[in-house]
């Protein structure tokens, strides 16, 4: 119809892409004992549970932040001082 065929462009874009995935997960060899690479799971996962526990709070004060700019019009009624205002 237009002239594609996909077997090129799977030769030419996809296997350069599956080629550098490969030479990214591919195993490397190391000379660090068990008790080194424990500790930076552990180091790891400490690191994942304050990141996981700052992005709950940020989203929650996302909500709230959203909360307020939704009902800003009848919170923005209670108020009659002019100073506040």
């Amino acid at each position: 119809m237009f002239g594609l065929d996909i077997a090129k462009i799977y030769d030419t874009v996809l296997s350069k892409i599956v080629n550098y995935l490969n030479y990214v997960f591919e195993p490397v060899q190391h000379n660090f004992t068990i008790e080194v690479m424990s500790n930076h799971v552990v180091n790891l996962s400490l690191l994942l549970v304050i990141l996981t526990a700052l992005i709950i709070l940020f989203f929650i004060s996302f909500l709230f932040n959203l909360i307020i700019y939704l009902f800003s019009e009848r919170l923005l009624s209670y108020f009659t001082n002019i100073y506040i205002l």
